[in-house]
């Protein structure tokens, strides 16, 4: 065994480490998160089985190890399955029953897998270049490639949702799953062409190393991940007045201006928006209308949604404690959090958003 393989072991090894610790947290979570969390694991664990796989192929250049021979085991559609299940699950859209119907390719691939493994590795180098295993391999990269935009369209609506309901969002928003999704379909296209030009070594460690940040990724924001529910359809929200919800006839853009002009002057007037955990239902029942209805009179007359126009009342309130010199008595992050913000991140977030510069830039420019 030589340097580059110990390289290989090692680094495999951590990321199989990182997984299986994740999917013991993840498989012990209860409550609401126990069916997405349970998914999840299961993705882990199964995405871990092939790493333990190639590890021990790798050690059988140990000299003195000797076991049966070992063939590469995958089961990818049913890991991006998985994932999707976990989306459809933590997401505010209600998930439909026919979405399990996702796992068939992944159990058909995971039979397939065994099939292969039963065989051993004799059959499988002597088949592995036939058109059978091609035909296979494309339509694992077909169905893998589908499930993924399935996947990233779910958590766009998810984000937007969340974005028209919650004035926090910084744990109930899945963009880290949209990063693991930018990061898989750019390594996707970009395998082939990177074998032409990369060795063997170079190409395994490349993506050994996408794995650990891969799996590091996944159970960091897992572990953080808060639960939302749709709140257009809460029971409280239902037993206020519909407000032609129900009706055929449109609302005039003068009412929507009317709502939205209303909630601002409330939300101003009882500052509303230095509750960190203020949410659509909370003005919903302040103003007696339906939740969806305050949503669209904010869209139609701001031109932003509930997220945005609180987050920028809260910006607003930092700057005048700014300017009246609170940042003397206390720290820049406390006054992001006396202004409304539940973190650090988030207020430094809005901040740039709504005045293109830190809190700490403005304080030194133009206070």
């Amino acid at each position: 065994m030589d340097f580059q393989d110990i390289v290989l072991i090692v680094s495999e090894s951590i990321q199989v480490t990182i997984a299986f610790l994740i999917s013991l947290i993840l498989f012990s979570r209860k409550r609401r998160l126990a069916l997405s969390s349970l998914f999840l694991a299961l993705a882990l664990f199964i995405s871990s089985i092939s790493d333990i796989i190639e590890i021990f192929i790798s050690l059988k250049s140990i000299p003195g190890i000797d076991y049966e021979p070992l063939v590469p085991f995958s089961a990818d559609i049913l890991v991006v399955a998985l994932v999707f299940l976990y989306v459809e699950n933590i997401s505010v859209i209600k998930s439909k029953l026919n979405s399990y119907l996702v796992l068939i390719p992944g159990a058909l691939e995971f039979v397939f897998e065994l099939f292969v493994y039963a065989k051993g590795d004799d059959w499988y180098y002597l088949n592995q270049e036939t058109e059978i295993f091609s035909v296979i391999e494309f339509l694992r990269f077909v169905i893998i490639f589908s499930i993924l935009m399935l996947i990233l369209i779910k958590v766009i609506k998810h984000n937007t949702l969340i974005n028209q309901q919650y004035s926090s969002t910084d744990r109930k928003r899945l963009n880290w799953v949209k990063l693991l999704i930018y990061i898989t379909v750019v390594n996707i296209v970009l395998s082939y062409p990177l074998e032409l030009v990369l060795s063997e070594f170079a190409m395994n460690f490349y993506f050994s190393i996408l794995s650990l940040v891969g799996t590091s990724l996944i159970g960091f924001n897992a572990l953080i991940q808060e639960n939302a529910i749709n709140l257009f359809f809460l029971k409280k929200a239902k037993s206020v007045e519909n407000n032609n919800l129900e009706s055929d006839e449109p609302i005039a853009r003068k009412e929507y201006s009317n709502i939205a002009i209303e909630l601002l002057e409330i939300v101003q007037y009882e500052k509303l928006y230095l509750n960190p955990e203020l949410t659509i239902s909370n003005l919903s029942e302040k103003l007696n209308k339906h939740s969806k209805l305050i949503s669209t009179a904010i869209n139609q007359h701001f031109s932003k949604n509930f997220n945005t126009l609180i987050n920028e009342l809260r910006v607003k309130n930092a700057i005048e404690m700014l300017k009246a010199g609170k940042h003397k008595t206390m720290k820049i992050d406390a006054i992001g959090t006396e202004s409304g913000f539940k973190s650090k991140s988030a207020f430094y977030t809005a901040f740039k958003k709504c005045k293109n510069t830190t809190p700490l830039q403005y304080l030194k420019t133009r206070v």
